[in-house]
């Protein structure tokens, strides 16, 4: 079954606005028209680090960081959104 919508709205971003989240399903279809979105995708990056100790012996630090990740760009003309 195909359902229509008679109205079309247009939507200004602002610079790093959020338009979908990730796992969320999109509410509309999208168009973009001019401008760039970057698609990004969060990760959490996990390391063990060993330094040197005065005692000849090792100390162990684990790091775990939020890094952005930028999976690609959409550029205009390009059909946007998900269910």
């Amino acid at each position: 079954m195909l359902s229509f919508c008679n109205e079309v709205k247009e939507r200004i971003l602002l610079k790093d606005e959020v338009l979908l989240k990730d796992q969320c399903s999109a509410e509309y279809i999208y168009f973009l028209t001019e401008g760039r979105l970057k698609v990004e995708k969060e990760v959490i990056v996990e390391a063990t680090n060993y330094w040197p100790k005065k005692d000849a012996s090792w100390c162990e630090r684990k790091v775990k960081n939020k890094v952005i990740y930028k999976v690609f760009e959409i550029l205009p003309n390009t059909v946007i959104g998900q269910k």
